[in-house]
C-alpha cells in the first residue's frame, strides 16, 4: 500500500477507463491516449494535487490554534467535507491562481463559520460560477457603492462591454442591487438620481465566504 494520499483519486479511475476505451479505436487510439495523458490528464492531476496540499498546509497551521481545525473534528464536519470536494473538483478545471485561492478559502471558511447548509450549498453554487474578475467587481462595490457608472467606465469598447457582462451577472445571482424597494420589503430605501448599485446581504456573505484567513 503507498503511503502517497495523493494517488488513486475516484477521478483517476475515471481517467484510467476513458484512456483504455479510446484505446480500442482504430488507428487513433493509441496516439490519443497519449496526447490525452500529456496533455490533459497529468496536468489536471497536477493542479488538483498542488491545491490538496496547499488546503493541507493551511490546516496544518491552524490547528494550533482553532479547534474546529483538528482532524478528529474535521472529520464528524460534513459541511467541510462537502465543500472540500467541491473545492477540489472545481480546481483540477481552472488554470487561475486567483479561483484557487477562492476555492481554498471557502474550505478554510466553511470551518470557521457556522453556515446555515442551505446557505453554504448556495455559496458553493455562485462560487462555481464565480471569476476573479466577478470577485473584484464585487469587493469594489461592497467597498464603495455608488453609481453603476462608476463600475463600468471604460474608454475601451471592449472593457465597456465586459464589465457589464460582470454587472449583470452579479445581478443574475443577486450579489448586488440597486436602491429600488423589492417587493415586500420593509426597510425604505433613499431615492437617488442615478442607478446605485450596491451588495445584497447574500453578496455579502459570499464576499465573507471567500475571505483570506488572518495569520495566527
Amino acid at each position: 500500500m503507498t503511503n502517497d494520499p495523493f494517488s488513486d483519486k475516484p477521478e483517476d479511475y475515471l481517467n484510467r477507463s476513458l484512456r483504455a476505451g479510446v484505446g480500442l479505436l482504430p488507428i487513433v487510439g493509441a496516439p490519443l491516449v497519449e496526447f490525452l495523458t500529456f496533455a490533459v490528464g497529468d496536468p489536471a492531476q497536477e493542479r488538483r494535487d498542488d491545491f490538496m496540499r496547499n488546503i493541507f498546509e493551511q490546516m496544518t497551521r491552524l490547528q494550533a490554534s482553532l479547534e474546529a481545525f483538528r482532524p478528529e473534528n474535521l472529520r464528524e464536519n460534513e459541511q467541510f467535507q462537502a465543500t472540500f470536494l467541491d473545492a477540489v473538483r472545481l480546481a483540477a478545471t481552472t488554470a487561475s491562481t486567483d479561483k484557487k485561492a477562492m476555492l481554498r478559502n471557502a474550505v478554510i471558511n466553511t470551518v470557521a463559520d457556522d453556515l446555515d447548509e442551505s446557505l453554504r450549498l448556495k455559496l458553493v453554487d455562485v462560487l462555481d460560477r464565480m471569476t476573479p474578475a466577478h470577485a473584484y467587481l464585487l469587493r469594489s462595490i461592497a467597498d464603495a457603492p455608488g453609481p453603476i457608472e462608476q463600475f463600468v467606465a471604460d474608454q475601451d469598447p471592449a472593457s465597456f462591454e465586459f464589465k457589464h457582462a460582470l454587472l449583470t451577472d452579479l445581478y443574475s445571482m443577486f450579489l448586488i442591487r440597486n436602491n429600488q424597494a423589492m417587493i415586500g420589503e420593509k426597510v425604505i430605501q433613499v431615492p437617488t438620481q442615478q442607478p446605485y448599485v450596491r451588495p445584497t446581504e447574500l453578496g455579502k456573505r459570499f464576499l465573507s465566504f471567500i475571505r483570506d484567513m488572518p495569520a495566527v
